[in-house]
């Protein structure tokens, strides 16, 4: 992703429109890249990782039990206790009770967090179809639309844009209007243009930032793995 960004692979262009007696000037996105394949593919491989580092520690566990074990094992995630303690025996009912314990105080109702949950979903999706990710702006410096003006000494105007604005080709980036002011160029680079990679599907995720829900949910595995190497 830093790669993709590093190319500027934005350019904003200005046109002037007329409606009514108002002109306007409309920022939009006028050179754009598609986003590389390879990252909903990285992507679905992390979430792969991440859960199979919990079914390989859940896996030895049984190990320790019996090292004949050939069964299928899925670590227990549940949303409540309730569905904790009716969908977890038959993965963990015949574990220690300190393995069940530290396994039950990893569930998203005693951490406080979904952050589990989410990835047991988008793991599940991605063997299926790939994550669905797209870009969005995040925060836009002021841009200088420069032009002339018949007040004197104020030759140019400032915008923002609205933070979550998609950036597709074409996509308006800003409308303002103006009296007396003429766009120049046929563009810049969108060097001042900040986005976040953020995902648009499965629905659990739609719209958190990809970066950051990615390094929530690996610091959320390590706790739990942590918990087993550290047990108080």
């Amino acid at each position: 992703m830093q790669r993709f960004t590093a190319r500027e692979p934005y350019q904003i262009g200005f046109r002037v429109i007329r409606e009514g007696e108002t002109r306007h000037v409309v920022a939009y996105v006028a050179h754009w890249e598609p986003l590389p394949a390879s990252i909903p593919f990285i992507l679905g491989d992390i979430c792969n990782n991440l859960q199979s580092a919990l079914e390989h520690l859940l896996w030895q566990f049984w190990l320790d039990i019996d090292p004949t074990f050939n069964g299928n094992v899925i670590f227990p995630v549940q949303k409540t206790r309730e569905l904790f303690e009716a969908n977890s025996p038959s993965n963990i009912g015949r574990l220690p009770d300190r393995q069940r314990t530290l396994i039950e105080r990893a569930q998203p109702y005693n951490r406080g967090n979904d952050l589990l949950l989410i990835l047991q979903d988008i793991n599940r999706i991605d063997k299926h179809s790939l994550l669905s990710v797209a870009t969005a702006t995040a925060r836009m410096e002021q841009v200088r639309l420069i032009g002339y003006q018949t007040v004197p000494g104020y030759n140019l105007t400032t915008f923002t844009i609205h933070p979550g604005t998609p950036i597709e080709r074409g996509a308006e980036l800003a409308h303002i209007s103006i009296e007396n002011l003429e766009a120049t160029g046929n563009g810049h680079s969108a060097a001042n243009l900040e986005f976040n990679f953020l995902f648009t599907q499965p629905e659990v995720v739609a719209g958190l930032g990809v970066a950051t829900t990615m390094r929530e949910i690996r610091d959320e595995v390590q706790w739990v793995l942590d918990q087993f190497e550290n047990p108080e």
